[in-house]
């Protein structure tokens, strides 16, 4: 036993220096084509020698797979499958980044999903998504295995070669003159990849001789990769040939196989030593390794120019020897931090909560410094009447806490409460209604248009200029529509504010059925908070993504909580999914609420279906994206959005300059360039150069607390600035607005509540401990929601209305804090007594 886990190792390190060779060699292949035959042929023969490394790698799964007692299939694919699909996504998504990064591709979540699940973002990530599937079925292999004879084995494995590699041979030559032929009997290719692990398992169990047929074919195998090779890459490298099911390649694999197994001799005590220690770390070698390679073919992309054949022979070892070392030393340091995170888990996920708890009171201590001393605001702070607003609004939250039986039992008074509400709404709405302007100008005309048209809204430049927009100019385009031919034709505006009110009111509620689930004795006094909650009145008259959004990140945290902390049903999940999904789809900011509670699992132990979690909450997400993508590229003209589609990383270089705010005339520079590609360079040569600039001139923490003043101390959250854009009653807007900077009732009234809210947040974490644990993991699950738009905004281009979507999560934030503050003056109350 002893020796077969040494031959197996042995075989581990040779099968993946044959495969960083051959890739490192294969460079070679793209110099050569067309050009010097001679020397392409001299490299296919190279190549040809390393591609037994993937057919052995399939051979050792099957060796070790087959011999392994059986287990509850679950539990199989908790600790063997769980293992590949998480390696994968995050090899993926590295990879994804560095193009993002270095190759300056578009970032797109669609595209990362598509290319994670159609098509690799790196070429060798291929053999993943095929080992997950074989791993999935292979228990089910397993048994068919044990009870099949030898004989019987051996026959397999023959007519799956034939079907498979034999019949893949005559489709590929016939290919190239046209017909194709045995298309339709050749097995699919998963089934030859695991015809390998058939064979690694037969060969294993059984002692076999190296016969000098086996020799022969090997050698005639790998002599006969070159003509082949050569023949269908014609326009270009075509390597079906070489790879793992090419027909040449069985001979010389088995070969190798046997060589070891056979082998009597061994290495020298060091090199046995570290191959046994470094064998298991050759799973996150290939991973790496082509990182490595990209990163040295970047810093010196003529290394691999044609050159000598002895001078590339030298440059193939360097860097084969190079990234082999590089990306051993990765595995071993990514072992070792693996390891290291398994054993100090609890302390690392203790650390990291005390550290989010530190940056949060952090942050807003920040926030609340700039809102007394160097505050963005459109008037001067007359802060002895913000002070009295602050007093009003505690006195009046003691009132309505302290009257609340009499107050909230009545079901009369309480409908009548209700209406009147609403007709506040409603009285909102008209009195400081505004002609529509910016993006919501823009998209409100559109669908106006089509509701007074046959037309469609296909053809706006505006949304190929702006995709994230074709959302909500959809969902309108519908409602006006509708509207429109039930004879409302004079009152679109009007029924947009209507609209608007429905999903504020449906954000209330939910806001208010987290409120109570939180503590149901305080919850109806700080109700009165959250109808008079600044944004949610004064927004009404603008129904755009900032207000048409709001239900769905409070609706995602509700019934995620309902799922964490009440009864996993899955109905849950899949209702937070789908609210998570349509809200992405509106202001893509709403995806952070399910990563935050993705993270908070992490962070605390629960006793869920981590995975079902995780699935049930963002297929819904994946799928409503993906429709999206599809409606998009069929209904507009493709060449139309690359002529105006903006690169939507103009969005970081404009949130790097100013205060981080929207630029006209950034924009506008944006637009003189012609095409997708120099688009993208100039903005990416533009963030490069204004990021070079902060840092020579010392300038990055006094612009980054710029811009926080000019995101977070703003209590009207930049409605104050929207309001008084052409408004449609201006003898009524002019009590909230004028250029006198004396009209400040509103202002006081909406930065008063704004700095409640991020005291009540902070002491919601510093009274954490004196809350019930369901009540703490919620608060941490919110925290974690705000300082993921905290960090966007540091990224993104930022505003104060960038919030209004997630107010109800402040809110409930700040409930939260008000709930630990009590509870922690009863506590004292308590220990006096």
């Amino acid at each position: 036993m002893k020796d077969r886990i040494k031959y197996i190792d042995n075989l581990r390190i040779y099968a993946i220096l044959c495969i960083i060779l051959l890739h490192v060699t294969g460079i070679y292949f793209y110099v050569y084509h067309g050009v010097n035959t001679a020397k392409l042929s001299f490299y296919i023969f190279l190549s040809a020698l390393t591609r037994v490394g993937v057919p052995i790698f399939f051979m050792l799964t099957g060796i070790l797979m087959f011999s392994k007692k059986e287990e509850d299939y679950k539990t199989y694919l908790k600790t063997r499958v769980k293992r590949l699909v998480l390696a994968y996504g995050f090899f993926s998504i590295l990879y994804y980044m560095y193009h993002v990064l270095i190759d300056h591709i578009h970032f797109s979540v669609f595209d990362l999903i598509r290319q994670m699940t159609s098509y690799q973002t790196e070429y060798h990530l291929w053999f993943m998504p095929v080992i997950i599937v074989i791993y999935i079925f292979l228990p089910f292999i397993r048994m068919l295995i044990k009870h099949i004879k030898r004989e019987d084995l051996k026959k397999l494995i023959i007519v799956i070669f034939v079907l498979s590699n034999g019949l893949k041979a005559i489709e590929s030559v016939t290919a190239m003159f046209g017909y194709s032929l045995m298309s339709s009997f050749v097995l699919p290719d998963l089934i030859g990849y695991t015809n390998y692990l058939l064979i690694g398992y037969y060969l294993d169990n059984g002692k076999y001789t190296i016969h000098k047929k086996l020799i022969i074919i090997t050698v005639l195998s790998i002599l006969s990769m070159i003509p082949a090779t050569l023949f269908v890459s014609r326009n270009e490298i075509n390597t079906t040939f070489m790879n793992s099911l090419s027909i040449f390649v069985l001979a010389p694999s088995i070969l190798v196989f046997l060589l070891f197994k056979n082998s009597k001799k061994s290495f020298p005590e060091r090199i046995s030593t570290w191959i046994s220690r470094n064998a298991n770390q050759v799973f996150y070698v290939y991973l790496i390794h082509i990182l490595f390679l990209n990163i040295i073919l970047k810093i010196m992309p003529s290394l691999f120019e044609s050159k000598s054949i002895w001078l590339e022979l030298l440059i193939i070892i360097m860097v084969w020897i190079i990234v082999t070392a590089l990306s051993f030393g990765f595995a071993k340091i990514w072992t070792l931090i693996k390891s290291g995170c398994i054993k100090y888990s609890t302390k690392i996920k203790n650390v990291s909560l005390k550290l989010l708890s530190i940056g949060f009171i952090a942050f807003f201590t920040l926030v609340l410094i700039n809102l007394i001393i160097n505050p963005y605001h459109f008037i001067k702070m007359n802060y002895l009447l913000v002070l009295i607003g602050i007093i009003i609004w505690i006195v009046l939250y003691l009132l309505w806490k302290k009257f609340q039986d009499h107050l909230f039992n009545d079901k009369y008074y309480n409908i009548g409460l209700g209406i009147l509400f609403v007709l506040i709404q409603i009285l909102i709405g008209y009195a400081f209604m505004v002609n529509p302007t910016w993006d919501f100008g823009r998209v409100y005309e559109i669908v106006v248009a089509f509701a007074k048209s046959t037309h469609p809204i296909f053809g706006a430049p505006y949304l190929y200029m702006c995709e994230n927009n074709i959302p909500i100019t959809i969902m309108f385009d519908l409602i006006f529509k509708c509207f429109y031919t039930l004879g409302v034709k004079n009152h679109l505006l009007e029924t947009g504010i209507f609209i608007n009110i429905i999903m504020i009111d449906i954000s209330l509620i939910y806001t208010y059925l987290l409120v109570s689930k939180i503590n149901k004795n305080s919850g109806k006094p700080f109700l009165f908070f959250l109808l008079l909650s600044s944004p949610l009145l004064f927004y009404i008259p603008i129904f755009y993504t900032d207000t048409i959004s709001l239900p769905f990140g409070i609706i995602t945290i509700y019934y995620g909580y309902k799922y964490l902390f009440e009864s996993q049903k899955t109905r849950y999940l899949l209702i937070a999914g789908i609210s998570m999904g349509i809200g992405y789809l509106l202001k893509p900011t709403v995806l952070i609420i399910g990563i935050a509670m993705i993270i908070f699992l992490m962070l605390k132990k629960k006793k869920i279906n981590y995975y079902q979690f995780v699935s049930l909450l963002f297929l819904p997400v994946i799928v409503l994206i993906l429709g999206q993508k599809v409606f998009v590229n069929h209904f507009f003209d493709q060449e139309s959005l690359e002529l105006y589609k903006i690169p939507k990383t103009h969005y970081i270089l404009i949130g790097l300059e100013n205060n981080g705010e929207y630029s006209d005339k950034r924009l506008e520079d944006i637009n003189k360039e012609v095409g997708q590609e120099n688009r993208k360079k100039m903005v990416q040569n533009n963030i490069k150069k204004r990021i070079k600039e902060m840092i020579e001139k010392k300038e990055v923490l006094s612009f980054y607390n710029r811009k926080i003043a000019f995101t977070w101390t703003d209590g009207t959250f930049f409605a104050f600035e929207k309001l008084h854009r052409e408004p449609i009653h201006p003898e009524l807007t002019k009590n909230i607005y004028s250029n006198e900077n004396n009209d400040i009732l509103y202002w006081t009234f909406s930065n008063s509540e704004w700095i409640i809210i991020i005291v009540l947040m902070i002491l919601g974490v510093v009274f954490r401990k004196y809350l019930p644990d369901k009540i703490q993991e919620l608060g941490i699950i919110i925290n974690i929601s705000i300082v993921g738009i905290i960090l966007f905004l540091l990224i993104w281009e930022t505003r104060s209305r960038y919030l209004v979507n997630f107010v109800p999560l402040f809110l409930v934030d700040a409930y939260i804090g008000l709930y630990a503050l009590e509870r922690f003056i009863n506590t004292k109350k308590e220990g006096r007594q």
